[in-house]
């Protein structure tokens, strides 16, 4: 979120676009101010489902205003991962599936011109009401900060 932050002029005068990983795990996320980095409790689920409440929320932020950002996220599927085995034990489709998913995702954004949507397989879905609601997307503001830059690379605290 920061690197899209930091090349935001970029993507507008370039009209570029922005695809977010999500989840619709987002669903599950309880929206708790004074608790956005675990500081009252925490668990792993929680903390999955929490950033990508935020991949969502960050989305329609930044796909709208005055200097808005043609942005949209996806739920990828349950794609086999390390995370996925070390946290549920689950087995799920191949990485290639994933990218199959997110292939088709981007030719409907491009096909239909979506801005602000959340996509699950291929097709906009409807987010979670916490995602939508303006209010919490205010106090869920990224704090401003540089990234740090080693070499080519940027670095940035995300989920």
């Amino acid at each position: 979120m920061l690197l899209t932050s930091v090349v935001k002029p970029a993507l507008i005068a370039n009209g570029g676009s922005v695809l977010h990983v999500s989840s619709m795990d987002h669903n599950s996320s309880v929206f708790d101010p004074g608790n956005m980095q675990g500081e009252r409790s925490w668990s792993g689920y929680e903390a999955y489902a929490r950033s990508k409440l935020f991949n969502i929320m960050f989305t329609l932020d930044l796909s709208s205003g005055d200097n808005a950002v043609r942005s949209n996220s996806l739920d990828p599927g349950v794609i086999t991962t390390k995370l996925l085995h070390a946290g549920w034990s689950l087995a799920g489709d191949e990485v290639s599936v994933g990218g199959d998913d997110v292939f088709e995702t981007v030719i409907e954004i491009a096909r239909h011109g979506y801005n602000g949507e959340y996509f699950e397989n291929a097709r906009p879905a409807i987010c979670s009401s916490v995602a939508r609601a303006p209010a919490a997307r205010q106090e869920n503001e990224i704090p401003k900060q540089k990234p740090r830059f080693f070499g080519s690379f940027v670095i940035e605290n995300v989920a």
